[in-house]
């Protein structure tokens, strides 16, 4: 994962922008670990996955905003307590 810290660097470099997604906890099961990492470039593009479909669909979103603070998110959004279903946060 050496290499997207290089390539957010060079994005930067060029005046481009880019996004660093990464899972920092797992609950239960999931389909990828803690340390997951995931480049999001303006452009669409993608390097890495966090898991897929809504997880990466989210931190897409969330990346499209302008600010350049950092920001999580917690899923699902809302567990319900009798569901045993994973956690990303």
């Amino acid at each position: 994962m050496e290499i997207l810290y290089d390539d957010i660097l060079q994005l930067r470099n060029r005046g481009e922008t880019a996004a660093l997604a990464t899972v920092i906890f797992v609950e239960l099961s999931a389909p990828r670990k803690q340390g997951a990492k995931m480049q999001l470039r303006e452009n669409d593009q993608t390097e890495g996955t966090i898991g897929g479909g809504l997880m990466e669909k989210i931190a897409a979103h969330i990346a499209s905003d302008d600010s350049e603070n950092i920001k999580y998110f917690h899923y699902p959004p809302d567990p319900l307590p009798e569901i045993s279903a994973p956690r990303l946060y």
